[in-house]
């Protein structure tokens, strides 16, 4: 009830701003966690080369 009064009194672009920088954000943190695994992910590799080379 709340959201539909202030949304009739002009403030559905402040709703669209903030719902907008919250998804930018959210895509931000799962870009920067995939990164991440990938480069855990090499180094293990790396890691698993180098054990295998020196067999």
């Amino acid at each position: 009830m709340l959201f539909a009064v202030y949304v009739l009194s002009g403030g559905f672009m402040e709703i669209v701003l903030i719902a907008g920088l919250s998804l930018v954000i959210a895509m931000l943190g799962v870009i920067l966690i995939n990164q991440r695994r990938e480069l855990d992910a090499r180094k293990r590799a790396e890691k698993r080369r180098e054990l295998n080379r020196g067999m």
